[in-house]
């Protein structure tokens, strides 16, 4: 199989339109505690703003990105994608998420017939703009231990994509077996660490208001401790906010 991203179609443009909303009153409470908004970022007619969710004793439970309706329409497309950095707020520290960038693909991108698909990346990445910025195009033949790569995951060519790294697809994932691809989940390492984890998600999905729940395949042992790992992954519709919510929960603090 070929890469799953060609750095043509990877180049992308910054997003620095943001509107700063930090602990936003409008963010929804929760009867254990808390969530606590980063600064929203204009995207398309609409805004996607990450945040944290707290128990009552101050503890990350989930995190994740809300986008407006408006965020999934008038989106730019002049380019072969368009990037939105979003940083976490400071309460999301003990996730080890330092922001997230959600990446709009227009065209998708390869592999052709699987992934190019309107589509957004969901980046959350434990490494800081800087250290993505040190990620260099090119073979990455630094080997990953099996013990931090789940079940059913591989890179089919440790070629590493700038300012993201090594994919790991699940090689079980529906759109791998003849089926349309509307979402899926990755891992990403970087010289053997991991980088990130990603959503990957279509606008053709995004817009039918879901309510989709599933398990992330979780490694033998995670690289980091002290700091806590989603065990389940939600794309759900928000009614109330009129928003989509791409959530990371069921935190386990490894």
């Amino acid at each position: 199989m070929r890469s799953l991203f060609t750095p043509a179609i990877l180049a992308l443009s910054i997003g620095l339109l943001t509107t700063a909303c930090e602990n936003d009153p409008a963010s929804p409470a929760t009867p254990s505690g808390k969530v606590v908004n980063g600064a929203a970022v204009t995207v398309g007619g609409g805004t996607a703003t990450p945040y944290v969710q707290l128990d009552a004793a101050g503890k990350p439970t989930a995190y994740g990105v809300r986008l407006t309706d408006g965020a999934l329409s008038n989106l730019p497309q002049d380019a072969p994608g368009y990037e939105y950095t979003l940083p976490m707020p400071a309460e999301a520290a003990a996730t080890g998420i330092d922001h997230v960038s959600l990446d709009y693909n227009p065209d998708g991108h390869e592999p052709e017939g699987i992934y190019d698909h309107e589509h957004y990346d969901v980046h959350f990445y434990y490494v800081s703009p800087s250290q993505r910025d040190s990620i260099a195009l090119g073979p990455d033949l630094v080997p990953v231990d099996a013990k931090y790569i789940p079940k059913d995951y591989k890179t089919f060519d440790n070629f590493s994509i700038p300012r993201m790294g090594v994919h790991y697809i699940d090689t079980t994932a529906n759109e791998l077996h003849g089926h349309h691809f509307d979402k899926t989940f990755i891992y990403g390492f970087t010289k053997g660490t991991l980088a990130f984890l990603e959503p990957m998600i279509t606008l053709e999905f995004l817009k039918t208001k879901p309510n989709f729940t599933a398990s992330v395949k979780q490694p033998q042992q995670w690289q980091r401790t002290g700091i806590s790992y989603p065990g389940k992954y939600s794309v759900r519709y928000d009614a109330a906010t009129k928003s989509t919510v791409i959530e990371m929960h069921d935190l386990v603090k490894k």
